[in-house]
């Protein structure tokens, strides 16, 4: 997710690391079964079209909900 988020601004904003942030998500869209495939450049598309002017970045770890199961953490800052 945070790469499908990221990479279009990172791409615009001419960030250094750009462009191995794209091959990254790139072989990870190549790895992952057709429907998470699917969905992750679903978000990197809209990231592009919808929220295109949104400068934020966004980032989501999974964590311990602290009752043997999981919790979605995200977060949104804006670039450096």
């Amino acid at each position: 997710m945070t790469l499908a988020w990221n990479v279009p601004v990172h791409e615009q904003s001419k960030h250094p690391e750009a462009a191995s942030y794209r091959t990254i998500f790139d072989k990870m869209l190549e790895q992952a079964p057709p429907e998470i495939a699917r969905i992750l450049s679903a978000m990197r598309d809209s990231r592009l079209t919808t929220y295109g002017d949104d400068p934020r970045l966004g980032f989501a770890e999974v964590a311990d909900d602290g009752h043997g199961g999981a919790k979605i953490v995200a977060t949104g800052t804006p670039p450096a």
